[in-house]
């Protein structure tokens, strides 16, 4: 009779392969999931790539971010020696981070004021609720406000020649065109869209214009600093006036603005404001002009406009301007407060 007899010494070695496959089989399949998981830099900056940057690394074979300064880096590799290349990488690469740090601590320095703004208007808004049984939170609007620049200066020459010069040339452009029509869309043909919806907000809510009307008055202009020697006149401006009076030339145009130019102006801000508000016909003023209001504003109108009654707005006015309002070297100090009430306003 035969016996099958099994060897022990080869079960064991049979055994011992069997485990050394496994082991390598998970230290690969390990290795695999930490090369997944691991994420993808930019091989110039060595930012972790986002989902938004993946689509850079799939077309050009490079690890690369969206920013433009590192695609320029990179541009130079097949254009450089190597060793040149390298040492050109490590410079750059420390311009980079040296910038985003600058950047991230700028970030900071926003939210910090942001915050700081915000707890300070929260106290004020509780202070106000306290001393006004009247009043609830779900009822009032706490809006912050800017301040407009308020000290005036003797306009100079060489001002009035820059805002006179840029006239020209619109006003050139825009005689170009037969039409407003024709005028390339650019932010004003936004503007003008954005004019039309605010206008018809009013129009159904007088009540809101004038509670916006209100809070314009008190910060007299903070949205206009940068207004400069442009004041946002553009062709589709002036060829809207050529439109609607065809008789109107272009030296007549230019009078027109040249009479409104005010011999005392903001410092430093457009050079059409004035103590009393824009020294500009709302007719000639630029559709941006016509249509801005600033963030909480604007926040304000577009909350409001689908309800039949307004809430009351407490109006915290800052002093800086819609600009400078994180400028470090001045402080962004409360100056004013007022609860305008619908009711109040004529």
């Amino acid at each position: 009779m035969n016996r099958r007899h099994s060897n022990p010494i080869t079960a064991q070695t049979s055994t011992n392969i069997t485990i050394a496959h496994t082991v390598i089989s998970d230290m690969r399949n390990d290795i695999t999931h930490a090369t997944r998981t691991k994420p993808l830099r930019c091989e110039v900056c060595l930012t972790p790539l986002t989902p938004l940057d993946l689509p850079q690394h799939d077309n050009s074979g490079h690890t690369l971010c969206r920013s433009f300064d590192c695609k320029r880096v990179l541009d130079q590799k097949s254009v450089m020696e190597p060793t040149l290349y390298k040492h050109h990488l490590e410079f750059q690469r420390k311009l980079i981070h040296q910038r985003q740090e600058k950047e991230d601590l700028h970030r900071k320095h926003i939210a910090d004021i942001k915050l700081n703004e915000r707890n300070e208007d929260l106290k004020i808004f509780k202070d106000t609720l306290a001393s006004s049984p009247r009043l609830s939170k779900d009822a009032l609007q706490l809006i912050p406000i800017p301040s407009g620049i308020s000290t005036l200066t003797q306009l100079s020459e060489e001002r009035k020649k820059r805002y006179i010069d840029n006239l020209k040339v619109v006003i050139q452009k825009a005689a170009t065109y037969t039409h407003a029509s024709e005028v390339p869309p650019d932010q004003h043909h936004g503007a003008r869209e954005k004019l039309s919806n605010n206008e018809c907000s009013f129009e159904k809510s007088p009540a809101l214009q004038t509670i916006c009307d209100t809070m314009c008055s008190m910060c007299k202009g903070g949205c206009c600093a940068d207004g400069k020697e442009h004041a946002y006149i553009s062709p589709v401006v002036i060829r809207r006036q050529m439109d609607a009076n065809p008789e109107l030339q272009e030296e007549n145009i230019l009078a027109t603005y040249i009479s409104n130019i005010p011999s005392k102006t903001a410092l430093n801000a457009c050079i059409n404001q004035t103590k009393t508000g824009c020294a500009l016909p709302r007719e000639l003023r630029s559709d941006i002009c016509n249509s801005y209001f600033c963030g909480p504003i604007s926040s304000y109108i577009k909350n409001m406009s689908p309800l039949e009654t307004l809430k009351p707005v407490l109006a915290i006015q800052r002093s800086n301007h819609a600009w400078n309002r994180f400028d470090t070297n001045k402080p962004n100090r409360i100056i004013g407060v007022k609860i305008i009430e619908p009711e109040q306003t004529p």
